[in-house]
C-alpha cells in the first residue's frame, strides 16, 4: 500500500534536502518550493509560467492523492483545500521562512518559522484524517454506502442548476 509522506518529510523536500523516498508528492513538493523560490526573483509581469506550473503540480498532488486515500465515509467533513493546494502553501511558507532567516529580523522569522510549523502540523492532521476516511478533499468522491447510493439514485437535479437551464439564460 503506498502512504502518505509525513510532514516532516515535505518539510524536508521543500527545504531542498535529500530524501530516500521516491513519491509524487515530495517530488511536487520540492519542485513547488523552487518554484516558489523563482517567484520571489520574478517580474509580476512574468509570473504566468511559473503560476501554470505551480497550477500544474498541484493538479497532479490532488490525481495522485485521490489513487492513494480511502474513499472517506459520507460522515466524513470537508476540507476547505485540496491536498495540492496545501502542498503549495508549505512549500510557499517554507521559502518565505528561509528568506527570512537569510534576510529579516529575528522577529519576523520567528513568526515565519511558526506560521510554518502550524502548516506543518495542519498537513499532517489533515493526511491522519484523510487515511482514516475521516475527512475528505474538495472533488473527492464520497463513500458508496447503499443509503447515500440510495439518495444518488433518487435525486433529480434542482431545475436552477441543471445544464439545459443555464443554456437558455442570457
Amino acid at each position: 500500500m503506498r502512504t502518505l509522506p509525513d510532514k516532516h518529510a515535505m518539510l524536508a523536500a521543500c527545504r531542498g534536502l535529500p530524501t530516500t523516498a521516491s513519491n509524487p508528492m515530495i517530488e511536487a513538493a520540492a519542485e513547488l518550493a523552487l518554484l516558489h523560490q523563482t517567484r520571489e526573483q520574478t517580474p509580476h509581469c512574468r509570473l504566468g509560467d511559473v503560476d501554470q506550473h505551480r497550477l500544474r503540480l498541484m493538479r497532479s498532488v490532488d490525481h495522485w492523492i485521490a489513487l492513494v486515500i480511502p474513499v472517506p465515509s459520507p460522515e466524513a467533513k470537508l476540507h476547505t483545500h485540496t491536498a495540492g493546494q496545501v502542498v503549495d502553501q508549505l512549500a510557499e511558507l517554507t521559502t518565505l521562512t528561509f528568506v527570512a532567516l537569510a534576510n529579516a529580523p529575528e522577529p519576523v522569522f520567528y513568526d515565519a518559522k511558526v506560521r510554518l510549523d502550524e502548516i506543518g502540523d495542519a498537513y499532517q492532521d489533515l493526511i491522519d484524517e484523510l487515511l482514516l476516511g475521516q475527512r475528505r478533499l474538495p472533488g473527492a468522491p464520497i463513500s458508496d454506502h447503499p443509503a447515500v447510493r440510495s439518495i444518488r439514485d433518487q435525486s433529480t437535479p434542482h431545475p436552477v442548476f441543471s445544464r439545459d437551464e443555464r443554456k437558455r439564460r442570457p
